[in-house]
């Protein structure tokens, strides 16, 4: 059954029908949001239903008043369609459906045509199409509906629309139309289209940057917000509980509120540590499609909690078989690696001093890379490249003396395991050393990986696929081998940079880390400091290389994602993931 609101989607835009249809892809912008409140508001406040009046000891002639029936759920078999009616009023014997929309209407002077069968220029078409489905829908349930109205919000300007030849053709036709696109490949995107702009999926549809990258248009339009108007509420008290109290997320210490943020202003929840969380409030976070992220005390991923994967099955579907073809696989990694060798190299450059043989190194390898010829040897390549980046990272660390006056808790380290307290630097660092971290910079890139490949876990599920079956990294239980193929570029350009800048500039201090026997960690300030530029380094705008525009790093891991995935159903020829300059 099509519901008969995608109808007006479809007319609108064939491909919107499909993201929201077929692939049950949704997200909330200022019209839909305004939109979804004037309907509440309007079946919460509106006008009671009010019955035929009859007075008593008059004559055989009874006045006949108006009958409104609000949000009537109707369905029909024989044309395919289900739906709810916002309001309905009653004449003499006739239902006319009343469809309320919160733009302005037509001038009246536009002609418009569906198929070959033109429609009244008193309203948009998408708007006439939805209005008569809802017609149809009453007439095959026994009621006589001939009309019915559009009510218009921006202009206060009720339509009367006739159910008249034309518009129930085109109807059918659309009913049709829609029901077989849902069979198909996704239609194309609309080209330099304004639908575009206000259209509330732009960030899924991704509509000027498949077109720039098919060659249909030149510089892609700044469609998709540079930024989400959400952020990540992070919960790292220890002992703290989170509950709800209607739309709003509250946070409690000791039986106290200590703190409460409106839902509208989370995009995800991420727990770190011993922290609880009630039924009620995971519920409104997986109806609302909010992630929660479980977090260990130290930073390693315990798991996640999201509403049921979307219905976008064909896209998972495209993934398992291209990860059936080795050759494809491997041409997806060696993207992936060669792109994280030009990241590594680019943080080398920004950062480094006399670091001109590992530059050449790494470009060499970059190259090798490309010409691999199994995953085997690109493991090999990216492992080479690896050892020569972070051998030469410790020297891109300013020095910072250890001070005996700083608070620090000292453990005893087997010697050559990592940080001790005889080191001229605190932040000294022996390599790449991890599960668990020996020092404290492994112990930031660790916390740091930890908290990226949960937002890449999070967009990869937003977009439909699976996040634990990659292309790249050998599949294991419980790893989400695609979160980790796609973060590979980004651990560069997003976690080291973060570490680097946090270490130079004095904002991460010795007395932010606690140094156990056998592992380092950051204390609970520590965390707190991490988190708090993790996030500022998420929001932070760049320069897209590729589309041009300024886009927040958070926003371009949800493109990447989007990329991948039109590249995996065939709409796009290549994926190159994100090489900064």
């Amino acid at each position: 059954m099509i519901p008969i609101r995608m109808l007006n989607e479809y007319v609108y835009c064939p491909r919107l029908f499909y993201l929201e249809h077929v692939q049950g892809l949704f997200r909330d912008n200022p019209d839909t949001i305004h939109g979804s409140f004037q309907h509440e508001r309007s079946s919460q406040y509106g006008r009671k239903v009010r019955h035929k009046v009859e007075k008593e000891h008059t004559e055989e002639k009874k006045q006949q008043v108006p009958l409104f029936t609000k949000n009537l759920s109707l369905t029909s078999e024989k044309l395919g369609i289900t739906g709810k009616l916002d309001a309905i009023e009653e004449d003499n014997n006739h239902y006319a459906p009343i469809e309320s929309k919160n733009s302005a209407g037509t001038e009246g002077k536009q002609k418009f045509v569906i198929e070959k069968w033109e429609l009244s220029p008193d309203a948009w078409p998408n708007d006439q199409i939805q209005l008569c489905a809802q017609g149809l829908l009453l007439r095959d349930n026994g009621f006589n509906s001939d009309y019915g109205y559009i009510y218009y919000r921006g202009a206060k300007e009720r339509v009367k629309i006739e159910f008249n030849v034309n518009l129930i053709h085109s109807t059918l036709e659309v009913i049709k139309a829609s029901s077989e696109i849902s069979k198909n490949p996704i239609p194309s995107p609309l080209v330099d289209s304004q639908k575009c702009i206000r259209c509330s999926l732009n960030a899924f549809c991704t509509p000027d940057e498949l077109n720039f990258i098919a060659g249909k248009i030149g510089e892609p339009r700044r469609i998709i917000p540079g930024r989400d108007d959400a952020g990540i509420l992070y919960v790292v008290t220890q002992g703290a509980r989170v509950s709800k109290s209607g739309e709003t997320i509250v946070i409690g210490v000791n039986g106290e509120k200590v703190d409460e943020v409106p839902l509208k202003d989370i995009s995800h929840l991420v727990l770190v540590g011993h922290i609880q969380i009630t039924t009620e409030a995971i519920h409104l976070l997986m109806a609302s499609q909010r992630t929660i992220s479980f977090l260990g005390a130290g930073g390693k991923m315990i798991g996640t909690a999201s509403a049921p994967i979307t219905k976008n099955v064909l896209l998972r579907v495209a993934q398992y078989k291209k990860f059936e073809n080795e050759g494809y696989c491997l041409n997806i990694a060696k993207e992936i690696i060669t792109a994280k060798i030009e990241n590594q190299r680019t943080i080398l450059r920004r950062n480094g001093g006399n670091i001109d043989e590992a530059l050449s190194l790494l470009k060499n390898l970059s190259t090798d890379c490309m010409g691999s010829k199994d995953k085997d040897s690109l493991r090999g390549f990216e492992g080479k490249a690896s050892q020569i980046y972070f051998n030469v990272f410790p020297s891109l660390i300013k020095k910072k003396e250890v001070k005996k006056t700083e608070q620090m808790t000292f453990g005893d380290l087997p010697e050559g395991q990592g940080w001790d307290k005889n080191m001229d630097s605190f932040f000294a660092m022996n390599g790449r050393n991890k599960r668990p971290p020996r020092d404290p910079v492994n112990a930031m890139l660790s916390f740091g990986y930890t908290l990226l490949s949960r937002d890449i876990i999070s967009a990869i599920i937003g977009t439909g696929m699976d996040p634990y079956y990659g292309f790249y990294h050998i599949l294991e239980v419980g790893r989400p081998s695609l979160a980790i193929d796609m973060m590979e570029p980004f651990r560069p350009i997003i976690i080291d940079s973060l570490v680097l800048r946090l270490i130079n500039t004095g904002e991460i201090k010795p007395s932010h880390f606690h140094i156990a026997q056998t592992e380092v960690q950051l204390t609970k300030d520590g965390r707190f400091k991490f988190l708090e530029a993790y996030e500022r380094r998420m929001d932070e705008l760049i320069t897209h290389p590729v589309f041009g525009y300024r886009i927040s790093y958070r926003r371009i891991l949800d493109v990447e994602c989007r990329l991948l995935g039109r590249f995996l159903t065939e709409e796009i020829n290549s994926y190159k993931p994100l090489r900064t300059r």
